[in-house]
């Protein structure tokens, strides 16, 4: 499958095959045969499928269908298939976009317990190594099964992780009900050294990162302890974001640019 971002009239167009698409989808993650025939019958061709077992911010799974990630090196492709099969048959020539959810299972953390929710703590496991190097096993594993089973089908897929599946750390106050903001942590403090090449550096405190010198910005000399912190912060979630889209991509014969 050739698939492409292509300019026509002037707007942006989804290209799968030769033939050329609105980028417009159908995206629910309660879907249903009504809805999905619904946009079906409409006219929308392309249609984004969420599969996970994991909870939202509301404590409510995002998906009814069900967790594939079970365990280490344990999958339940059942569902997949529940889902795609319902798709398909509601939308049988429409194209879909997969997305998938690589946040910290709870038996993950059980396994873990040194390692923290990247739903909620994301920037203190983007640069974990050996998460990193789990997160690859399982996608590995669910883009091989459904690039075999059902690649005819997925012109892309979509990772997502952190808070709100929108790769961002949500709040650091995680794990404590009082609501205090945590900043020390040994994983975070490892990357951040490593990320700086001091293997003696130290976080800064929570009152030096929110310090501003000069109004709403921080001076060059004075913050730059803060400065360096939130480079630190936003580039190790972005290098994550790059590392596993260069994983997935490889099933789906991508460049590596």
């Amino acid at each position: 499958m050739q698939v492409k971002v292509i300019e026509q009239g002037g707007k942006p167009q989804i290209e799968i095959d030769g033939q050329v698409f609105s980028p417009l989808a159908f995206r629910s993650f309660r879907p249903e045969a009504y809805n999905i025939q619904a946009f079906y019958q409409s006219g929308v061709r392309l249609m984004s499928i969420l599969m996970t077992g994991l909870p939202c911010t509301l404590a409510v799974p995002y998906s009814k269908f069900g967790e594939i990630w079970t365990g280490p090196g344990e999958y339940d492709f059942t569902a997949i298939d529940r889902q795609m099969d319902l798709f398909l048959k509601n939308a049988p020539d429409a194209y879909f976009n997969i997305m998938l959810q690589l946040d910290t299972r709870d038996w993950y953390l059980g396994d873990h317990p040194m390692y923290s929710n990247t739903f909620f703590n994301l920037v203190e496991m983007a640069g974990v190594e050996q998460w990193r190097l789990d997160v690859v096993e399982y996608l590995r594993a669910v883009v091989g099964y459904i690039e075999e089973k059902y690649g005819e089908h997925v012109f892309s897929y979509s990772l997502f992780c952190g808070g709100s599946t929108e790769w961002y750390t949500n709040s650091q106050t995680f794990g404590n009900p009082e609501g205090e903001i945590r900043q020390t942590s040994q994983l975070k403090l490892e990357v951040f050294r490593k990320y700086i090449e001091d293997y003696e550096a130290e976080l800064p405190p929570l009152d030096a990162l929110t310090h501003t010198s000069d109004g709403t910005f921080r001076d060059p000399k004075q913050d730059a302890k803060a400065i360096q912190y939130w480079k630190f912060h936003h580039n190790i979630i972005g290098d994550a974001i790059v590392y596993f889209a260069r994983e997935a991509s490889v099933y789906k014969g991508y460049k590596q640019d």
